[in-house]
């Protein structure tokens, strides 16, 4: 990896990591008094970031020539 590469993603892992923070702050006691968990936002943020991550990897290793091959199907 070089050493832009490496920059990227450490930002993005802070701007990840401020925005979780953010989540949380915003919407603790609102999650906690309307569903009993103040943290009920934060953690469905995270499966769908989870989720994001994996399909980012999955791009990142799939080879463009086979991505563009399958696009009707992939935005299907």
């Amino acid at each position: 990896m070089n050493k832009e590469a490496k920059i990227i993603l450490i930002i993005a892992s802070i701007l990840i990591m401020i925005g979780v923070v953010m989540i949380y702050s915003s919407s603790a006691m609102y999650a906690y008094e309307k569903f009993g968990d103040s943290l009920f936002f934060v953690k469905k943020h995270l499966v769908y970031l989870f989720i994001g991550i994996l399909a980012a990897i999955w791009c990142m290793a799939t080879p463009p020539k086979s991505i563009a091959a399958n696009a009707k199907i992939i935005m299907m």
